[in-house]
């Protein structure tokens, strides 16, 4: 059994197509086993060895659209399920992973909104959802990230954005960014603190003490943007990223310990030395001073 596949349906496929890509000219009922160069698995099949499968995809055609199959796979001597019918959920982070990494357009797989737990270290349980699909450049390439993940409410402590009432160096030089973030992050799974995990992405916001230039961040964690969460505002400077899908439409009310807050973003208050902008508990922006403790709520890429 170690190395086959079953596949559970109640279609009989045509055929079973193992590719990197989704068949271009699939019929009713063919299924499709994505393939890559390092994947979970080694699958045998039709006398070939070493197939190198994703966990987590195995789709079949239903005329119109792909959809996921329940499939298990025989290692050491166990059916082990390695793709289900609700993905992402069901999902390791590490197969997520496997399927960011795999070059594969990630909207095959998942939607815009699919959610999952993200279990922290401090055994705090952080619900996450896809914000979008390829929305931030990786650094130092001209490759979007596959998935931008956020996080669907905010952490249940609250914190600062620095010690005192400051937004001189903007979000690049904040106490968040470079203490907090990197703190937080070292609470998540280790699957997604490993390297080629969680991406190092640049993202924009001014300069602070009333600037309006844009400085870049390499950032794995980090705080959105007002622009990114779908909202404008005359005192945040323009063009710090762009409109996640998410927010699109709303999704902009976020809880602290189940309660609506208001929560940081990463863009310094243009009107003032001392505040970065915030999102209150209509999900209207706002502002706050940068030493006050309100709901940090997080976006990262895969």
């Amino acid at each position: 059994m170690d190395g086959q596949a079953i596949i559970i349906t109640s279609t009989t496929p045509g055929k079973i197509i193992f590719s990197y890509a989704a068949p271009s000219d699939p019929v009713s009922g063919d299924i499709w086993v994505h393939t890559v160069d390092n994947g979970g698995y080694t699958l045998s099949a039709d006398g070939a060895v070493g197939i190198r499968i994703t966990p987590g995809a195995v789709m079949q055609f239903n005329g119109s659209i792909w959809e996921y199959r329940n499939a298990y796979i025989g290692v050491s001597g166990e059916w082990k399920l390695f793709s289900t019918l609700s993905p992402l959920s069901s999902l390791t982070w590490a197969q997520i992973i496997a399927i960011g990494n795999s070059g594969e357009e990630c909207s095959l797989f998942f939607s815009v909104g699919d959610a999952k737990d993200l279990q922290l270290t401090t055994s705090e349980l952080v619900p996450v959802v896809i914000g979008d699909f390829k929305h931030n450049t990786i650094t130092g390439t001209s490759n979007k990230a596959a998935m931008a993940f956020t996080f669907k409410n905010c952490l249940n402590t609250t914190y600062p954005i620095n010690s005192s009432n400051t937004n001189s160096g903007g979000w690049n030089g904040s106490a968040m960014r470079n203490t907090r973030m990197p703190a937080i992050l070292n609470t998540f799974p280790a699957e997604l603190t490993a390297d080629g995990a969680i991406k190092y992405v640049d993202v924009l916001a001014s300069a602070g003490n009333q600037s309006t230039s844009l400085v870049t961040s390499s950032d794995r964690l980090r705080l959105h943007s007002i622009a990114e969460l779908g909202l404008s505002y005359s005192y945040a400077a323009p063009g710090e990223g762009t409109k996640y899908a998410y927010y699109t439409s709303g999704n902009r009310v976020k809880t602290v310990n189940g309660a609506a807050s208001i929560y940081w973003t990463r863009s310094p208050l243009t009107g003032s030395s001392d505040s970065f902008c915030c999102v209150d508990t209509s999900g209207t922006a706002s502002g706050d001073y940068a030493g006050n403790s309100i709901g940090v709520a997080c976006g990262f890429d895969i």
